[in-house]
């Protein structure tokens, strides 16, 4: 009779695992199911946050070279302020246009406006400032004077409704094409 018992006893504990076995299981696994997800986030965040830099860095490029080119050849200062600027450009021998710059900081977008037509080519931007100065590099605000113009944008890029990526720009840019008095 103990024969049969211990072979019955040894048949069964063989057969599966105890509830303490399984919970210890149970538990290993979900860290190593926690870490692996955390791990997957970080570098699934990480990846948007280059690929957001990038994007804005290009989207900056962009808007500086649109800029610096327009600045560059204003001959005539409609209006300015800290974030707006309207020039009048010359283009070829007689092409004027009317260029304006304008900053809405309730959207966060910086427009280009020529001869009517509107296009955003920056947002995202949180801060954006048009700074004049005069040929002695003095801060103006006499449009008479203006002969550099500065251009400073903050930019920041959202993920998830998080801050994740921030980059800021800032350039000088000389009027070649208009006569100042200082």
């Amino acid at each position: 009779m103990t024969f049969i018992t211990e072979q019955f006893n040894q048949k069964n504990s063989k057969k599966g695992l105890s509830l303490i076995e399984l919970m210890v299981a149970i538990t290993l696994m979900s860290i190593v199911m926690t870490a692996i997800l955390s791990s997957y986030m970080a570098l699934t965040r990480s990846a948007m946050a280059i690929g957001n830099y990038s994007e804005m860095s290009e989207k900056s490029r962009y808007a500086l070279e649109l800029f610096s080119r327009d600045v560059r050849m204003t001959s005539d200062i409609s209006s300015f302020d800290a974030t707006s600027f309207t020039v009048t450009s010359l283009y070829g021998d007689a092409d004027e246009r009317t260029i304006s710059y304008s900053y809405d900081a309730l959207t966060d977008l910086l427009t280009r406006t020529e001869d009517g037509t509107a296009v955003t080519i920056l947002d995202n931007a949180i801060d954006c400032e048009f700074k004049y100065y005069n040929i002695l590099d003095v801060e103006t605000t006499n449009s008479l004077e203006i002969q550099k113009v500065k251009f400073t944008a903050r930019l920041l890029k959202r993920v998830l409704y998080l801050a994740n990526t921030y980059d800021v720009i800032s350039a000088e840019f000389m009027i070649r094409n208009r006569k100042v008095t200082n």
